[in-house]
Parts: structure tokens; sequence; C-alpha cells
């Protein structure tokens, strides 16, 4: 007998330790499990691996992308030099892409936005997420800031 289970491997996450209103508990431990299917919480970009990464070799623009606004925006951020004319980064860090898609999420309200800019880059969500944070405590993301705000 078979389960719906069968070949599907289980991804197990240990969160060791919390901090809320300024209270410090180092001690517990939290588990969660999902399994291995349960990528995202965006049911419009779950596909199957074959289609995402003919997608992502195609070059096929996310939906969020293809507005009146984002077009706006897109030329903008083209003519300063920031991305290309298929939204590709242009010379930037991890970290200042990451801050970037942060921006564009919130101007063009993009739910998911670590899965959409991930797969449009070609990175790992979690990765671009991480170098967000890790950007907006570096010094030199303010001058990042300033030059994509000027721009829009």
């Amino acid at each position: 007998m078979s389960s719906k289970n069968d070949g599907q491997q289980t991804v197990v996450n240990h969160i060791y330790g919390f901090q809320f209103n300024g209270c410090q508990i180092t001690n517990p431990t939290f588990q969660t499990i999902m399994p291995n299917d349960v990528s995202t919480d965006c049911p419009e970009t779950k596909n199957n691996p074959a289609q995402e990464a003919e997608q992502n070799e195609s070059g096929i623009i996310p939906a969020s992308l293809r507005t009146t606004e984002a077009e706006r925006v897109l030329e903008r951020l083209r003519s300063a030099g920031i991305v290309d004319s298929r939204w590709q980064p242009v010379g930037l860090s991890n970290a200042e892409k990451g801050v970037l898609a942060s921006l564009l999420a919130d101007r063009l309200d993009i739910g998911c936005l670590w899965q959409t800019f991930g797969d449009l880059w070609r990175m790992k969500p979690e990765t671009l997420r991480t170098a967000c944070n890790k950007g907006m405590e570096q010094k030199r993301t303010g001058e990042f800031l300033e030059r994509v705000k000027r721009s829009l």
C-alpha cells in the first residue's frame, strides 16, 4: 500500500529562542514540520520544477510586473541604470537586490515578493530575503535607497 506522501521528503525547521516586548527568552525550542512540496505561501507561483526552469530560461515577466504602473517604474529604473529592460538588476549586490525587491513590492503591491523576484532574478527566495535583511543593516544601503527613490 502506498501513501500520498511516498517519495516526498519532510522539511524540519528548528527555531531556538525568541524575543518580544524587550524580553529575551533563550531556552525554548520550537519545531515546524512541512512537507517538501509546501515551499511558498503563494499558490500562484507553485509550479512543477520543469515548468519553473522553463519559465526562468525563457525570461517570462510576472503579471505583477506587466501593469501600466510597473512599466512606468521599469522605465525610470532602467534610465537610472538600476535594472535593464527585462527587470534584471545591473551591477547590484545581493543586498541591493533584496532592498530593491522590497521597495518594488511596496510600490507595486506585490504580495509574494521574495518568490516573485527570486524567480525573476534566478535566486532562491530565502537568499534574497536574507540579503535584504543584511542590506538594511549596512550604511551604504542608505545611498542606494536614495538612488532608487530619486529615480522613482
